[in-house]
């Protein structure tokens, strides 16, 4: 069920969407303080374009968990010197710059720059380690199994045997409990290294007509949240399941639990043990959402939306994409 606003007393670090989309990403990413009144204060703390100009953001990933007290751990790729694909193949000749961030968007500091086109799947903050999809520079390369890789060392990540040849499904790596790396196969399974299965999803998850399926993991890997959706335009819903690890490192599923209503309920980012952040666009005004990407709160065990306040009420800045990568 969609819920009433809710009103937060917080430092947000958002990775702002342009109003008007295009070929290329965002460019900047704000904290903005929000509180009673609303949206209190904004300020860019990230300008792709003053790293490196022409830049900008072609993907990000997180670590950030408040009741661990992670402090907001953050981590983008910057695309520069080409076009770094999304629709299409890649320019030869584009670069990638990694920067980082500890404190929740106060400081930043680059940590690598890369020759080629390389997005962010999924990292840890300690050791720092990123897996990367090497994204094809051309049609042929296109075509080809999916490259990943792990940096700094820039050793190539491979799926074990069981997925190894599905080309035709999505896979790709994430760090999971311990900084190991566990396999996500778009069919509904989870493993590990050595190809033992993980998770399984619920039946009703790999049946036709079940689609975008999307995993993320808690940032100790404890808990990992999958979602798919079912239906078309305005008919869709959604589904989240919740999984919690086991003694033995597999994941047993909670209640499945779903939503109808929403365009985009893809999670990105864990708020505790039990909620998750989400893009909550809605496809009608009698929800009370305007146009655009307000962020808001899905709580995994009732499957309640609350959008939050200081963005639902402000048309301008929800009309344009905002997606919460850090609270504090």
């Amino acid at each position: 069920m969609l819920g009433a606003p809710i009103v937060l007393d917080a430092q947000l670090l958002v990775v702002v969407l342009p109003r008007i989309q295009s070929e290329q990403g965002p460019s900047h990413i704000e904290r903005i303080r929000v509180d009673q009144r609303g949206i209190a204060e904004r300020k860019t703390v990230l300008d792709a374009n003053a790293i490196v100009p022409g830049a900008y953001i072609n993907s990000w990933r997180n670590v950030h968990h408040p009741a661990s007290g992670s402090g907001g751990e953050v981590v983008v790729a910057l695309c520069h010197s080409g076009q770094c694909g999304g629709m299409g193949a890649a320019d030869a000749g584009a670069k990638s710059t990694l920067v980082r961030t500890a404190d929740n968007g106060v400081t930043w500091n680059v940590i690598a720059t890369l020759d080629g086109v390389y997005w962010i799947v999924s990292w840890r903050a300690s050791p720092v380690e990123v897996l990367l999809y090497q994204y094809p520079t051309d049609n042929a390369d296109s075509r080809r199994p999916p490259r990943f890789v792990s940096w700094p060392s820039m050793k190539p990540v491979t799926p074990p045997s069981p997925i190894a040849g599905a080309v035709e499904e999505q896979q790709f790596p994430v760090f999971i409990a311990g900084g190991h790396v566990g396999w996500w196969w778009s069919g509904g399974r989870l493993v590990d290294e050595a190809g033992r299965v993980l998770l399984t999803l619920p039946s009703v998850a790999t049946a036709a007509p079940a689609r975008q399926l999307d995993l993320l993991p808690s940032p100790d890997g404890q808990r990992l949240v999958v979602t798919w959706i079912t239906g078309e335009a305005r008919e869709q819903r959604w589904y989240w399941t919740l999984f919690e690890r086991n003694s033995d490192g597999t994941y047993a599923a909670r209640p499945t639990i779903s939503q109808p209503t929403l365009i985009n309920a893809v999670p990105y980012s864990w708020l505790d043990d039990h909620r998750v952040m989400i893009p909550a666009s809605a496809p009608s005004p009698a929800l009370g959402l305007p146009a655009g990407y307000v962020p808001a709160i899905l709580d995994l065990d009732t499957a309640e939306v609350r959008p939050l306040a200081a963005f639902a009420a402000d048309p301008a800045i929800a009309s344009r994409g905002n997606y919460v990568v850090g609270i504090d």
